[in-house]
């Protein structure tokens, strides 16, 4: 029963959550980002879990990965989708990397890091005349991104 569900490691300690929170996840297919419909805070999915709050990501993260490995606290995200909760889009990290991917996915700060829009999508981003909500969930953005993009404050590179 259990191993019909997305990433369950049957010796989770947390498989009695497991179907309380898939429950509340919209999953697409299998490279794109599963968005929490559940509780949220400011921009990030929340769940209860052993009397307290945690991010829905990291639950994801603890519930098919297992726990963070020494050194890497954290649960980032690949796709900039503060919502998403696709393992494949997830990894545990250092608070560092995560600033550092954060500056490189405005296109400002080259680090090596695949910036999530390629040039393209920022040009048609930029030639869009729908309203900023539109635009941005078809690129799976924020509002304000797209905003930063079509005011060229980020992508100035990008013409």
């Amino acid at each position: 029963m259990i191993s019909s569900f997305p990433g369950v490691l049957s010796n989770s300690p947390y498989v009695g959550s497991y179907l309380r929170f898939w429950n509340q996840v919209e999953i697409q297919g299998p490279d794109e980002c599963w968005l929490w419909k559940g509780n949220t805070r400011g921009r990030y999915g929340q769940i209860k879990f052993e009397g307290k709050q945690i991010s829905v990501h990291r639950f994801s993260l603890l519930l098919t990965v297992g726990s963070p490995p020494t050194g890497k606290p954290w649960a980032l995200h690949s796709c900039r989708n503060t919502t998403c909760v696709n393992p494949t889009h997830l990894e545990w990290g250092t608070p560092s990397k995560n600033n550092g991917e954060d500056r490189s996915r405005d296109g400002t700060t080259p680090s090596g890091i695949k910036p999530h829009l390629g040039e393209d999508a920022v040009r048609a981003i930029r030639l869009d005349k729908r309203k900023g909500p539109v635009i941005a969930e078809q690129y799976d953005i924020t509002e304000s991104y797209v905003g930063r993009i079509k005011s060229r404050k980020s992508w100035k590179n990008v013409t």
